[in-house]
């Protein structure tokens, strides 16, 4: 019990016995005892601040307590499951394009024998850099990656060279956990989106594909079972990056066509833009159209849409936000469906939308250079794990009709308020 221990620890810290503390709450004594000793469950999340307060904790403390709760309530593997959707939602805003990260660009002399082997993660990684910066200058360069995407500085590597070369085509292979084995790591899908979010939503031209497998068994029918293949070298390396060989026989590169159909991934775009466009026109009244406090805020104060970057549109004049922002409270006041959410976690200018399709995840962003990037998954943990997020948050986060319209209300009279003051000012 999260809650039972961590109360224990605030008491014994202060020295408070339990007949003590149950003086100071309005819970009965002996179900104050069974709460300390892990036997019953707070019957409501706000006896939390009724603890909190009897022990006088701080701020970060009641945070604690307020944690322990909610994993007493549904089990740690989902609490911390949440967590993670929350770090992928706050990284969903398009990657910065000037980044600190930065490798040796120099010209690196590699040997011209066939083959060579290395030894060591940090050697590894210095050879993968140089036969990645090299295949920079290539006239159609292009870099092919079978492996988990669980190397930080490759994914630095790869995303800082698409930076740096916009012609580069990279194209990324990996393995996702379908099985039901207990795993080391439980959030190994939800770790492996999270890692590649930044490199997704950046301007590189970035293609990653996935196939479904038992994670403890992926990548391991061979010693050398990864590979990164350039125009010029393959480089296969072990999974924990200590050991690798580097070829550089042209008559064992080979970089064939793409293995996806470009037309039929449009055509499935097309299709599922047809059919929700279709399904909101037929289920006016029963589907629910959410927004978030933050989003709203974020619109009032700097006259920019969250649907595209800063850097490809100018904010909107002070006129023009009074005028949306009045027909937009109409649109809230008007229709039951139309409902505030507050979620502090998702970002106020992320692009990122997410379509739930029978059980089919989409996300929709726009990228720094303004194109819309997609990424479709179908992996049942993972399209599991956000819908129980958005569940979670509806539950819990939902801002009544009447407090909406206040709020936005709010805002009408601070813009009408700053454009009254402008005009004294100018004139």
């Amino acid at each position: 019990m999260y809650f039972s221990d961590k109360l224990s620890l605030f008491m014994k810290q202060r020295n408070m016995r339990i007949v003590d503390l149950a003086k100071l709450v309005d819970i009965k004594r002996p179900n104050v005892y069974k709460i300390v000793n892990g036997t019953r469950n707070l019957a409501d999340k706000s006896y939390v601040k009724q603890f909190s307060d009897a022990l006088q904790l701080t701020k970060d403390e009641t945070n604690e307590l307020y944690i322990a709760y909610e994993i007493d309530k549904v089990g740690s593997y989902v609490y911390f499951r949440r967590d993670k959707v929350e770090e992928i939602l706050k990284l969903s805003i398009y990657w910065d394009n000037k980044s600190t990260f930065s490798i040796d660009k120099e010209d690196i002399e590699l040997d011209d024998q066939t083959y060579k082997y290395y030894h060591g993660e940090h050697t590894i990684n210095s050879i993968l850099s140089h036969i990645l910066a090299i295949e920079t200058r290539n006239e159609e360069p292009q870099i092919k990656i079978y492996c988990q995407p669980d190397n930080k500085y490759l994914l630095n590597t790869i995303q800082f060279l698409g930076n740096l070369n916009p012609n580069l085509k990279i194209t990324h292979l990996f393995g996702l956990d379908n099985s039901t084995a207990k795993i080391e790591n439980e959030y190994y899908n939800l770790d492996y989106l999270l890692n590649l979010c930044p490199i997704i939503v950046s301007s590189i031209n970035y293609t990653p594909y996935y196939y479904r497998t038992s994670i403890p068994f992926t990548n391991h029918n061979s010693l050398f079972s990864n590979m990164i293949i350039t125009n010029d070298y393959v480089l296969l390396f072990t999974n924990d990056y200590q050991e690798a060989l580097l070829y550089n026989d042209k008559d064992i590169i080979k970089i064939h066509d793409d293995f996806y159909q470009k037309d039929e991934f449009i055509k499935y775009y097309a299709s599922i833009i047809q059919m929700q466009q279709q399904y909101l026109k037929n289920n006016q009244g029963s589907t629910y159209y959410y927004f978030t406090l933050q989003g709203l805020q974020y619109f009032c104060d700097t006259g920019y849409f969250h649907d595209l970057p800063q850097s490809l549109i100018d904010p909107l004049t002070s006129e023009e936000i009074l005028i949306i922002t009045k027909r937009w409270r109409e649109f809230v006041n008007e229709y039951p469906y139309v409902i505030m959410l507050d979620i502090p976690a998702f970002p106020a200018n992320s692009t990122l939308t997410i379509t739930f399709d029978n059980g089919h995840l989409l996300f929709t962003c726009i990228n720094a250079k303004g194109i819309p990037v997609s990424v479709k998954l179908n992996e049942t943990s993972i399209y599991v794990a956000f819908e129980d997020y958005f569940h979670h948050v509806i539950d819990n986060h939902t801002i009544s009709k009447n407090e909406a319209v206040r709020i936005i209300d709010e805002y009408i009279a601070k813009i009408e308020k700053n454009l009254s003051n402008f005009l004294i000012h100018h004139y």
